[in-house]
């Protein structure tokens, strides 16, 4: 099976906030988890769902949802990241810890010129647009809290889906204070470089020290993701669009020998057929819950003709 996508239990209490700031009801799963436990994407999903059936006319609802995180929301990467000195040393940290806030998709730095980019990509889930919208406005919102400026802004937000009819352009571009695009292959972030010298509100270097063994501990006691476990279904995902794939090919682009491949496969007791049935199966449900996407888009992005 693969490993569960999972975030910092601390987001129950965000969702308990919100809902209590707004009157609605508190979605059931919230009764489930705690600040210490791991919560699974999926269901963090779902409570974002519920809280959007209720307010189904709120343009940009995950922002109004992020504006509201506090430091504690992220578990110990959010004291670790309050305790640093400057928003680089923090962006280290975050790099070395994310798994610990947001074990979900693979998050990537990358530096173009006087830029910094960020991004997530879509290879073990494809969240829903609310929720990229209440990680990225809370993630922005922390940001201003540890430099304690209100109007710290991104340069640059790109979306991975695209922004609903009923969504005001400016509803975002106000938020993030900059320009916004919708419908992107990643869901990415940029920030000036010198940005990063933004020395933080309430550096603490002893504390600092502290909560970086606490994070380190804690990041050692996750789940050990399968590399080459990874590595297939992954490179099943780049496959399928091009049609059914086959043994041989897979191989062939993994750089293994067929022989090699049944080998590692029947170490896990797994076979080929298993393994891509589940990734359709998980790419099926991912890609139903995007409304932009037909049915005919979907058969063939899982490789059906």
């Amino acid at each position: 099976m693969f490993e569960a996508a999972t975030i910092s239990g601390g987001m129950v209490e965000l969702i308990q906030r919100y809902c209590t700031q707004y009157q609605l009801t508190v979605p059931i799963q919230c009764t489930k988890y705690t600040i210490n436990d791991r919560l699974p994407q999926r269901t963090f999903q779902d409570m974002l769902s519920c809280i959007q059936s209720q307010q189904p006319q709120v343009s940009g609802l995950g922002l109004q949802i992020g504006a509201m995180a506090q430091t504690r929301d992220t578990g110990v990467i959010g004291y670790l990241s309050s305790s640093c000195e400057t928003l680089w040393e923090m962006m280290l940290r975050f790099t070395r810890y994310n798994r610990l806030a947001y074990d979900v998709n693979d998050m990537s730095i990358d530096y173009h010129d006087d830029m910094i980019e960020i991004s997530w990509d879509v290879d073990r889930i494809r969240p829903t647009l609310i929720h990229d919208e209440t990680m990225l406005a809370l993630f922005l919102t922390l940001m201003r809290r540890i430099v304690d400026d209100p109007n710290l802004s991104f340069a640059r937000v790109h979306f991975l889906h695209q922004r609903p009819a009923n969504s005001l352009q400016r509803v975002y571009e106000q938020f993030f204070g900059c320009p916004v695009q919708f419908g992107d292959t990643h869901t990415r972030i940029c920030l000036p470089i010198s940005v990063l010298n933004m020395p933080l509100s309430y550096s603490d270097p002893a504390l600092k020290n502290i909560l970086e063994r606490q994070a380190e501990a804690l990041l050692q006691a996750l789940p050990v993701l399968d590399h080459f476990h990874e590595e297939l279904r992954k490179t099943l995902i780049s496959t399928l669009h091009g049609g059914e794939p086959t043994l041989e090919i897979i191989a062939n682009r993994m750089h293994l020998s067929v022989r090699t491949l049944q080998r590692r496969l029947t170490e896990r007791d797994l076979t080929f057929q298993t393994v891509l049935s589940r990734t359709r199966q998980t790419l099926a449900e991912q890609y139903l819950q995007d409304d932009s996407l037909t049915l005919a888009d979907i058969a063939l992005l899982l490789g059906y003709s």
